[in-house]
C-alpha cells in the first residue's frame, strides 16, 4: 500500500473551539514540494535523525532535507534515482533503512553513504515482483523487524543474517491479503493483516501464525478484521487500528491471551473512524489520523475521548469518505475502461486521479493499479492510494458491478469472474 503526503509544518497557535468542529479551522502551512527541492510531490514517509536531518521518502526517490536545502541520495549507478522510496527507519547514527516499491528492502550506511541491498523476496505468485517493507520494527538495539508483504523477516545487524520468522497463512494467500504492519511484545510476534490480526512466538520459526481475537463481542465485518496499525506504547498498553475503529489492551491481559489465560481483554475506544496511525505524545494522550482528519485521543476520568483537531482542506476529503460503484454491460474491458472516467462532484477520476498506472496480464489475471489523492496521516498530507475491486463480477461478458474502495491493487480472473485484492 503507498501514500501520498505533502510534508507540511504547522505554523499557527492553536486556538480552542467546539469539540464538535475541527479545533483548527483555517491551518496556516509552510510547504515543501517539488517547487522548492523535492524530486516529488508524492510522499510516503518521514523520519528526523539526531542531527536534525529529515529524510523524506518519495515516488521519485529518497531526499534528506537540512531546513533548507534537499540532497536526493542517488544511489549506485543513480539506481535510486526515480524509484518509488515507501517506508522508512533509523538505526540510531548508523544507518537509514529504506524500501522500494516493486525492488525490496535496502539500507543507507550513514558513516560511508554506502547503498547495501538485502536479499530480495519475491510474491509467492507473481513471477519477477519483489516484497517490499510495509513496515520496520525495532525489536531491541540489534534485530530489526521487517513486515513485507506476504513475510515477516527479522535482520541481525550484529551478523548481518536475515530469517523469515512468519508467513501469511495460506488462506489467506490464496485469497490475496497481505501483512500491513508487524510489532513484538516481548517474545510474541504480533501481525496486522488485511483479515485479521495473527500472533507467534517469535522464537519458534515452525510455528505458523494464529489469530487473535481482538473483537470479543464486536459483529466482525470486512473493516475492522482490515488492521492497519500497531503500537506497544510507554505505558505498556497494545494498541491495534483498523479501518473501523482502534482496540486497546494491557500488555500483561494481552500476553494471557495469548497464553490462553485470558479472553477479551481488548477494548474498543473509537469506534467510527478509520485509523491509520498513533503517535504517543503524553502517558495518555496521542495524535491519531483518520480518514476525516487529525484526532487527539486522550484517557479522561470517564474513559477514552477523541477530539477532532484538523480536517485536511486538500480538495479530496469528499471522495475520501466514499465508496464509488460503477454498472456495465459492456464486459471487464469496459468497465476497467469506465473507471478513469467516474464522475465524482464535477471532477472525472482521470483529473483528480493521476490515472489508472498500469495494466498487466498474466494468464487469466489482468492488474490494474490507479492512483488517487485522499487522506491525512500524522501531520501530511496524502494520497497515492489504490483502488481495491472487491465484488464479485457477473459472467464475463454481462452486467458488471465493481464497488471501488481506496485501498489496493485489484486482479480480474476470467475465470473464476471475480476481481481479488492484490498486495501491494
Amino acid at each position: 500500500m503507498r501514500y501520498f503526503n505533502y510534508l507540511l509544518l504547522l505554523v499557527l497557535v492553536v486556538s480552542l473551539q467546539a469539540v464538535a468542529s475541527p479545533r483548527l479551522s483555517n491551518p496556516v502551512f509552510q510547504s515543501l514540494s517539488t517547487k522548492n527541492g523535492l524530486p516529488q510531490d508524492i510522499v510516503n514517509d518521514i523520519v528526523i535523525n539526531e542531527d536534525g536531518f529529515v529524510w523524506i521518502a518519495t515516488e521519485g526517490g529518497l531526499v534528506r532535507w537540512d531546513g533548507v536545502r534537499t540532497k536526493r541520495v542517488a544511489g549506485p549507478d543513480n539506481s535510486l534515482i526515480d524509484s518509488s522510496i515507501y517506508r522508512l527507519a533509523l538505526q540510531g547514527t548508523e544507518a537509514l533503512w529504506f524500501s522500494v516499491y516493486g525492488r525490496g528492502v535496502y539500507y543507507l550506511d550513514l558513516a560511508t553513504q554506502d547503498v547495501v541491498q538485502l536479499e530480495p523476496t519475491y510474491y509467492h505468485d507473481f513471477e519477477g515482483f519483489v516484497q517490499h517493507a510495509e513496515t520496520f520494527h525495532w525489536q531491541d538495539d540489534t534485530h530489526l523487524i521487517i513486515a513485507l508483504t506476504e513475510e515477516v523477516h527479522k535482520f541481525n545487524t550484529q551478523t548481518k543474517t536475515l530469517e523469515r520468522i512468519a508467513k501469511l497463512p495460506e488462506p489467506l494467500l490464496g485469497n490475496s491479503q497481505s501483512i500491513r504492519a508487524a510489532i513484538t511484545v516481548e517474545d510474541t510476534l504480533l501481525v496486522a493483516t488485511t483479515s485479521g490480526v495473527y500472533v507467534k512466538n517469535i522464537n519458534n520459526l515452525e510455528q505458523p501464525l494464529r489469530r487473535l481475537d481482538y473483537l470479543g463481542d464486536i459483529p466482525e465485518n470486512l473493516d475492522n478484521a482490515n488492521a492497519k496499525f500497531l503500537l506497544l506504547d510507554d505505558k505498556d498498553r497494545v494498541w491495534i487500528s483498523t479501518v473501523l475503529g482502534v482496540f486497546v489492551a494491557q500488555k500483561q491481559d494481552f500476553l494471557k491471551q495469548v497464553q490462553g489465560e485470558k479472553e477479551h481483554v481488548f477494548t474498543q475506544v473509537v469506534s467510527d473512524r478509520n485509523v491509520w496511525t498513533l503517535v504517543q505524545y503524553k502517558d495518555d494522550a496521542f495524535w491519531m489520523g483518520t480518514n476525516k482528519g487529525l484526532y487527539q485521543l486522550s484517557k479522561k476520568a470517564g474513559g477514552w475521548e477523541y477530539e477532532h483537531i484538523l480536517e485536511p482542506h486538500n480538495g479530496f476529503t469528499e471522495i475520501s469518505n466514499k465508496k464509488i460503484s460503477i454498472q456495465s454491460t459492456m464486459g471487464i474491458e469496459k468497465a476497467v475502461q469506465a473507471v478513469s472516467t467516474i464522475v465524482v462532484g464535477n471532477k472525472t477520476l482521470q483529473e483528480v486521479c493521476s490515472a489508472v498506472q498500469s495494466v498487466r496480464a498474466k494468464g487469466t489475471a489482468l492488474m490494474i493499479d490507479v492512483d488517487i489523492s485522499i487522506l491525512i496521516y500524522r501531520y501530511r498530507f496524502n494520497a497515492n492510494m489504490c483502488f481495491e475491486f472487491l465484488h464479485q463480477l457477473a459472467e464475463y461478458g454481462g452486467d458488471v458491478e465493481i464497488t471501488v474502495i481506496f485501498d489496493g491493487s485489484c486482479r480480474h480472473d476470467s475465470k473464476k469472474a471475480t476481481i481479488q485484492r492484490v498486495a501491494r
